[in-house]
């Protein structure tokens, strides 16, 4: 492979720079998109598309096929690539390709044109764009509780741990995002009262464990049918979905299959008998 990408400086103030995986995965998708639409076993792949799996990926960059993952759904969230399947593979597309890779005819020394900022007229609007993304994070979290209806004590200091929060890198602007989101939709779904803002805030729910099951159940479904039987104590699954999962979706092999519905049935039988 031939030839040589744009990578802007930009990049550094991008909200996935400081995530290593992410910046990895994305700066290797626009080294391997093409440059010109060609042709792969009969399929038209555009300019600015691949065609790859996530295995390839792994093999690629030296990320584990979990960060490879991770950092898709990242790129995904913020629009900067859409995927889809094909026959031929999953065709990866980097949205703004050509405003990234474009050639253009600047010269080093030409004066700034008029889309062009000063260095301060940048700092300005890197400001307003943080001040944009606080007020947007600090708008999730409802003015009153929906269930007590009390206020949750929501004010200017908040914004001012938000804005303390992201600088820390405690949290991305989706991981924030995300946990508001979800913490704001269980308190709703459960008729749970809220908790006040301010010590939301101060005591970020941490979701990694539950997040990591739904990653094994993803990535390898034997390995969490096995878990949820050995340590959930009353966990049990239905004969028929365990085998589903043999003839339909052929995610277990006969001997997965047969090990795992031998451990079910004798933890369900173990279970009628202690009642």
């Amino acid at each position: 492979m031939q030839g040589w990408i744009k990578l802007h400086r930009g990049l550094i103030e991008w909200e996935w720079y400081d995530h290593l995986p992410t910046k990895v995965l994305f700066i290797h998708l626009l080294l391997k998109a093409n440059h010109k639409d060609n042709s792969y076993r009969g399929k038209i792949v555009k300019k600015g598309h691949l065609l790859t799996s996530r295995e390839l990926l792994s093999k690629e960059t030296g990320l584990s096929e979990r960060q490879v993952r991770t950092a898709l759904n990242h790129l995904k969230s913020t629009k900067e690539i859409a995927i889809k399947s094909s026959r031929q593979g999953t065709e990866i597309k980097i949205v703004k390709y050509s405003d990234y890779q474009e050639a253009t005819n600047e010269t080093p020394n030409k004066r700034p044109r008029s889309d062009q900022r000063t260095p301060s007229n940048n700092n300005d609007k890197k400001e307003k764009n943080e001040e944009e993304t606080i007020n947007d994070i600090y708008s999730l979290y409802p003015t009153n509780c929906p269930v007590k209806g009390n206020s949750n004590g929501k004010g200017k200091a908040n914004k001012a741990q938000i804005k303390r929060i992201l600088k820390s890198k405690e949290e991305t602007v989706d991981s924030l995002k995300a946990k508001i989101e979800r913490y704001v939709r269980e308190c709703k779904n459960s008729n749970t009262y809220f908790k006040n803002f301010g010590t939301f805030l101060n005591n970020l729910p941490d979701y990694s464990e539950e997040e990591k099951k739904e990653e094994l159940k993803e990535e390898n479904i034997y390995l969490w049918i096995k878990k949820q039987l050995e340590e959930e104590p009353k966990k049990t699954f239905n004969s028929s979905y365990i085998n589903s999962l043999r003839h339909k979706e052929m995610k277990l092999s006969e001997e997965e299959f047969k090990e795992l519905s031998k451990m079910n049935n004798l933890k369900a039988e173990r279970l009628r008998f202690a009642k």
